[in-house]
């Protein structure tokens, strides 16, 4: 069924990539989910009271808050697709994390209420005055045909949510998924009733309740981690496959992923050749942007910072060796980094100095002047250092500390 709703509503897998399509699939998502789940609260609910099931009425709410969190996905999917202003420059998409946020908290309020009820029924079992369960084979095939409905929305929502990459869609399946399993105990509930076990309803009912609190904290840890910055490890590894593919691209650092729902943003670092031409340099990075865009989509801004290569020709390693012995063996060097040798025929050593934060601009010119002139000695070029305070960046830098010496970017 679940397929068969895919082929019926998800037509254009190629344009699955634009915010605009994104937006549409979640609100059909949400409002198959409210109608769909609002029916069948009703049934539920209905028959839980006339057989006089805890477990059923619990199983009945619990449908219900399904209703509940897709009201929540269609304000949320309504909210991300906002255009970008002023204040939000790269949209409103972290909405769609908010509303994850909240449909874990109504699954929470939802299973703790049923789980007090579970357990008070349970209680009335142990002391000898249980509650009386019926149920007859018309209640049975109900309860069977919700627990194939659920699963057959579990499985369209769970299927559109990797489609469209919406971790609140993925959230709504398994509300669909936990239903259509709470729904599959009850109907094992009522069945044990009819052979005189009323013992098993409040236990399913608590049973039915445990697996509500799961997953609105399974909920609530997966979408706060969006919200807080979590470091998406098989995109990051997709990004730099896609990177390192580029003719002309040596390298890939300081690579960063922000998303924001709909939108994400994309900056890293290449390393290119030192005797690149800006030109050339300009057309790797720009290639490096459309590859990436065709690999996560369109809504993708990436941001290239082009670095050169530092040279491993021509002794530049026991070059800039003996460079890092002169920079830490001078008076009131904290340390270094970003050291590159760069250039053809005529060659320019970079790199940045660390100083002590309070350390006067009188005395860091002082440095400078005294480290260039060391330098010149062994290496016939130009030298640009630039002198930055300490911000206690210590794996980028080259330090006094012999555990940090082998730390250098070269």
């Amino acid at each position: 069924m679940s397929k068969w709703l895919l082929r019926l509503f998800v037509k254009n897998y190629e344009n699955t990539k634009d915010p605009k399509v994104w937006m549409g699939y979640g609100l059909l998502e949400g409002w198959l989910s409210i109608i769909g789940n609002t029916a069948l609260f009703f049934v539920k609910y209905f028959i839980g009271i006339s057989i006089n099931s805890i477990s059923l009425i619990a199983d009945a709410f619990h449908t219900l808050s399904d209703t509940l969190t897709s009201v929540v996905v269609v304000i949320g999917f309504k909210m991300s697709a906002k255009a970008p202003d002023k204040e939000h420059p790269f949209g409103h998409g972290r909405i769609e994390a908010i509303a994850s946020i909240v449909i874990a908290v109504l699954l929470g309020v939802v299973g703790a209420d049923f789980m007090w009820q579970s357990i008070q029924r349970l209680m009335q079992v142990i002391a000898g005055h249980p509650a009386p369960v019926t149920g007859d084979y018309i209640a049975m095939a109900a309860i069977a045909l919700s627990v194939i409905f659920k699963e057959s929305m579990a499985e369209f929502s769970i299927n559109l949510g990797k489609i469209i990459n919406s971790q609140a869609l993925k959230a709504d399946a398994w509300h669909h998924r936990s239903d259509a399993i709470a729904s599959f105990f009850v109907l094992i509930a009522i069945i044990a009733a009819k052979f005189g076990a009323l013992w098993l309803d409040p236990i399913m009912g608590i049973g039915v309740s445990l697996l509500i609190l799961k997953v609105g904290v399974d909920v609530l840890r997966e979408s706060s981690q969006i919200l807080i910055g979590r470091v998406n490890e098989e995109e990051v590894a997709k990004i730099e496959e896609t990177v390192k593919g580029v003719a002309g691209c040596e390298g890939v650092h300081r690579l960063a992923v922000h998303d924001y729902g709909m939108t994400k943003v994309v900056s890293m670092h290449i390393e290119v050749s030192d005797e690149s031409s800006f030109d050339e340099a300009h057309v790797i990075a720009d290639t490096v942007e459309k590859n990436i865009e065709n690999a996560l989509g369109k809504n993708v801004t990436t941001v290239v910072h082009v670095d050169p290569k530092a040279s491993h020709h021509n002794g530049a390693n026991n070059l800039i060796d003996d460079v890092i012995k002169i920079i830490l063996g001078e008076n009131g060097v904290m340390g270094a980094h970003k050291m590159w040798i760069i250039g053809g025929a005529k060659k320019n050593m970079v790199f940045h100095l660390i100083v002590d934060p309070k350390m006067s601009v009188k005395d860091s010119h002082e440095i400078t002047r005294s480290l260039k002139a060391k330098i010149w000695k062994i290496f016939d070029g130009s030298i640009t250092i630039h002198v930055e305070p300490c911000e206690k960046k210590c794996a980028e830098c080259i330090s006094r500390c012999p555990e940090k010496r082998n730390v250098a970017q070269k």
